[in-house]
């Protein structure tokens, strides 16, 4: 197994570092058009350089992140070969340790955040809503995945066996068990970590919506680095959720289908609506997995979009 999974954990680091580097790419360069830079951009040279510096700080934050990311992954996956009857507590946690990570270090990048130096600083009078530099989207989705997550959770706590880790039926003359299935021992876990991710979130997020405003930049090109933060934060976040319900949902269908009893194994009498129920969350899984990373990297190719126009980014 050790020799087979190596591959996999090396692929694994090359897709983080990929949507790490993603993340940069997708970053244009800032134009006389969104008010950065350029002889006919309205901002002084003290605004210029304040952006550009902003921006920077953001790409490197995010880099560090994602080989963050990258790097836990790979030694989570390393503890999971190496730690023997708890194996599977630790691999049902990586996703949910490895996105802390992540988000520490985003948390830290917020609280290194270049600090205004200007003799003069401007502040707007208009309150800027949490809102405003969210979204809606990404963030609706990442909070359906934590709901989804925390009900499969407790569901699979209500309906474990004793041990709280098999899932069992019994019928007229037999019985049948399987497992892993994600009982209180995963579940109480999984619940304590998912609690922390997105508490962690929500405070990252709301140091971007409070964070001071970049020197004599244009209230918009200002926002648009917010908006970029708080993407970046979701995309991370929503993937290392999307991530953990994927992984429940595959463990969890494969031991119901068991259960159920398969179509080919005429030693048992087929659970019929258990066969089925298993075999869609089974299925369920990988389009969720990917859904998340899809996400993912559409919403860090979108952080460096070009700026809303000021209308947008005033209303």
């Amino acid at each position: 197994m050790g020799g087979s999974i190596f591959p996999l954990v090396t692929f694994m680091l090359l897709v983080a570092i990929g949507v790490a580097v993603l993340a940069v790419v997708s970053t244009p360069s800032p134009t006389p058009a969104d008010g950065i830079e350029g002889p006919a951009a309205p901002q002084p040279p003290l605004g210029t350089r304040s952006a550009q510096r902003a921006r920077r700080h953001l790409d490197r934050t995010t880099v560090l992140a994602w080989l963050s990311f990258a790097a836990a992954t790979g030694l989570s996956w390393l503890l999971v070969l190496t730690t023997g009857p708890a194996a599977g507590v630790v691999a049902a946690l990586a996703p949910a340790a490895v996105g802390t990570l992540f988000l520490l270090v985003h948390l830290l990048g917020e609280v290194t955040w270049p600090r205004p130096t200007g003799l003069v600083r401007r502040a707007t009078l208009r309150p800027r809503r949490t809102r405003q530099v969210i979204g809606t989207g990404l963030a609706t989705w990442s909070g359906a995945l934590a709901a989804l997550l925390t009900v499969l959770l407790l569901a699979g706590g209500l309906t474990a066996d004793a041990d709280g880790r098999t899932v069992s039926r019994t019928w007229s003359d037999g019985s049948a068990a399987a497992g892993p299935y994600p009982g209180w021992p995963y579940a109480v876990p999984l619940l304590g970590a998912t609690a922390v991710v997105v508490l962690l979130t929500a405070l990252v997020l709301r140091l971007v919506v409070l964070r001071a405003a970049v020197d004599d930049a244009h209230e918009r090109d200002d926002l648009a680095l917010r908006r970029s933060s708080a993407a970046r934060v979701l995309a991370g976040a929503q993937l290392v959720l999307g991530l953990t319900c994927a992984g429940l949902l595959l463990v969890a269908g494969l031991s119901i289908r068991s259960i159920g009893g398969a179509p080919y194994d005429t030693s048992m009498p087929s659970g019929g609506a258990l066969t089925v129920i298993g075999t869609v969350l089974a299925l369920m899984a990988p389009t969720l997995g990917l859904t998340s990373a899809v996400v993912a990297v559409v919403a860090l190719a979108r952080s460096g979009a070009r700026p809303a126009t000021t209308g947008e980014a005033d209303g």
